[in-house]
């Protein structure tokens, strides 16, 4: 699984749509770099909405690059709800 992620990240700029597909099948199987891999490619496209979405679902279940690029697409205001709710259950975090 996570390696079919990463083969996906590596082609990404050659196959676009191939890596896509396989970013969606495993982030609907909860998989959260695939969530953020996903929502990277989406933002880089202008689809801001569904990037957000993904972000936000990767970020949801603890996912720390996602609430970084968060911080580092300017939305600080959700990404510092996310760290508020983590840092209560995730002490390393």
């Amino acid at each position: 699984e996570d390696a079919e992620v990463e083969l996906a990240n590596l082609i990404k700029e050659e196959n676009p749509g191939l890596a896509e597909a396989v970013f969606l099948y495993h982030a609907g199987n909860g998989n959260p770099k695939a969530m953020f891999l996903l929502a990277q490619l989406y933002l880089d496209r202008g689809l801001k909405e569904e990037g957000l979405s993904w972000l936000e679902k990767a970020a949801t279940i603890g996912y720390r690059p996602a609430i970084d690029y968060m911080f580092d697409y300017g939305d600080v205001e959700r990404a510092l709800k996310f760290v508020e709710r983590l840092k209560d259950s995730d002490p390393c975090f």
